[in-house]
């Protein structure tokens, strides 16, 4: 075993001397002794991450940036330290932060912080990006860690690009690892729906529904799912069940219901929901469309 130098002694004793103040409540000798530690010891993340965790805990994100940007500026090369400040980012859903602090990070040393670029440039809408970063993950990974994840946001970048095809294989090759969850069934209703396999995809959301009948994104999808198999009944059925779910539907939601509606010979409620989703969107389509077809095609029921 390498024996440890004087100074790394010193750094170990005042480290564990620093976590001892903190947790006796002396939070501003800590607070000292942490700085001094990452002011003479800038290779060392340790004192670096015991400061930013202490800044955090007392609510002074201020600090905590300007330490780490700090350590950053004084030891660039250092990766453990950069992976934990973009973790750091990370959790405050700091993503340009994120993606400053891991974009020197070479995949081949660290693949997981190309995971979490990855995650970043998605939460940001930069969805080649992130496609780019999550496929390096995925091809300099070293264990099997946030693999199913990768694919669940490949899919779901995909999806946002237009890419259906490769959308149905990200999301088949995520079952592997969790396939009796609601998020996956949705994913695959959604990549069904957008590749016009709507029987498939009405038995995809149906199973969602079933792992999680609480979540009130399942029955929009559904609704929609449904309106293009024409199953109009199914579709109010599962727009009212949101509708009781949440505190006011979204106004594409309520000309949705109005369609169900008509196409179900409730025309009376249909233009009642139709001139709720105009007055809070005067230019809403869907409700324009479905006033059209009751004054042109669906007057009759309404004489009835």
């Amino acid at each position: 075993m390498q024996e440890l130098s004087p100074e790394q002694i010193e750094f170990t004793y005042a480290l564990e001397r620093a976590k001892q103040l903190a947790a006796e409540g002396k939070m501003l000798h800590a607070q000292q002794l942490y700085f001094r530690l990452a002011q003479n010891y800038p290779e060392q993340e340790s004192a670096v991450i015991g400061l930013v965790g202490l800044y955090d805990s007392q609510g002074n994100e201020t600090s905590a940036r300007e330490t780490i940007y700090s350590a950053i500026e004084k030891a660039p090369e250092n990766i453990q330290l950069r992976l934990f400040a973009g973790h750091y980012f990370f959790k405050k859903h700091l993503w340009q932060e994120t993606i400053d602090v891991l974009g020197v990070v070479v995949p081949e040393q660290e693949p997981l912080g190309a995971f979490f670029t990855g995650y970043a440039y998605f939460m940001l809408k930069e969805y080649i990006l992130a496609k780019r970063y999550y496929i390096i993950y995925l091809e300099k990974r070293r264990s099997a860690e946030f693999v199913q994840d990768a694919y669940v946001y490949l899919c779901k970048i995909c999806i946002h690009l237009g890419e259906f095809k490769e959308a149905l294989e990200y999301v088949k090759l995520a079952e592997e690892f969790f396939s009796a969850h609601f998020e996956l069934r949705l994913l695959y209703a959604v990549v069904y729906f957008y590749l016009e396999m709507y029987t498939n995809a009405i038995v995809e959301i149906e199973k969602a529904i079933t792992l999680n009948p609480s979540e009130p994104s399942l029955y929009e999808w559904g609704a929609k799912i449904a309106m293009q198999c024409q199953r109009y009944d199914q579709a109010e059925r599962y727009l009212r069940f949101m509708q009781d779910m949440v505190e006011e539907l979204p106004v594409e939601l309520i000309s949705m219901l109005g369609l169900a509606c008509m196409y179900n010979k409730k025309i009376a409620e249909a233009r009642e929901l139709f001139a709720k989703s105009l007055s809070l969107q005067p230019d809403e389509p869907g409700a324009l469309d479905g006033l059209n077809k009751i004054n042109t095609e669906f007057y009759v029921y309404e004489r009835k």
